[in-house]
């Protein structure tokens, strides 16, 4: 009888085992059927262009969600794991409890980078008919930054409509000058036609009572 006892003990134990363990192969079985059985939610994660993309979850129901380690994306700030995309008004919170098959969204903010403001220069008659030194002098400008420099003159000095700028294109664009007729030229980083990094020369041209003058605007574009 006590023998009988141990024996029943025995494969009680043997098939609770079994059981445990049949469980933790069914929980990986991608069959629906099965996870539902079992009790289980699928839990996926999309990183919306993020890395890395977290691998998904099987959530016995009444557990929480593990939350993963925050994916990167170039750029961008993440912002958080979303039930709903695109809208973003729904941000998981961890403490929940899953009710169901769900995938989370990761949610994103484009890092903007602001140019830096840069005073504009003024040119005076002194700096382009006898050359006398200028801030203008040896521009550099960072093409990462997207900085950008305003130089001007004051048309009243010259001969009306004999202020023009010019700069040469580059790589593509070597073929052509740039041509500006107005009393401000602004030097842009973003401006593909002479944007290379390296040394480039504006060119000012101007006519005071029918004398005409020329004026170089040395500037560096660096990274």
């Amino acid at each position: 009888m006590e023998n009988k006892k141990r024996i029943i003990i025995y494969r009680k134990l043997q098939f609770g085992l079994l059981f445990f363990i049949c469980s933790l192969f069914f929980a990986s079985c991608p069959n629906p059927f099965i996870k539902d059985i079992l009790g289980i939610n699928e839990v996926k994660f999309n990183a919306n262009g993020g890395n890395p993309a977290p691998p998904k979850q099987n959530v016995l129901r009444g557990d929480k969600i593990n939350k993963p380690k925050d994916p990167a994306k170039n750029g961008n700030i993440f912002g958080g794991w979303f039930a709903d995309n695109d809208t973003f008004k729904n941000e998981w919170d961890f403490n929940e409890i899953p009710q169901d098959n769900m995938t989370l969204y990761a949610r994103w903010q484009e890092i903007k980078m602001t140019p830096p403001t840069t005073a504009g220069i003024a040119l005076t008659v002194e700096n382009i008919v006898n050359l006398a030194p200028s801030p203008a002098d040896n521009i550099s400008l960072s093409r990462l930054a997207g900085a950008s420099q305003i130089i001007s003159v004051n048309a009243a000095n010259f001969d009306a409509g004999s202020v023009r700028w010019e700069i040469d294109g580059k790589g593509f664009y070597a073929n052509q000058t740039i041509t500006v007729t107005d009393t401000s030229f602004t030097l842009e980083t973003s401006d593909v036609r002479y944007n290379t990094l390296g040394g480039h020369t504006l060119r000012l041209y101007v006519k005071i009572d029918g004398v005409d003058y020329m004026r170089n605007i040395n500037f560096t574009i660096v990274p």
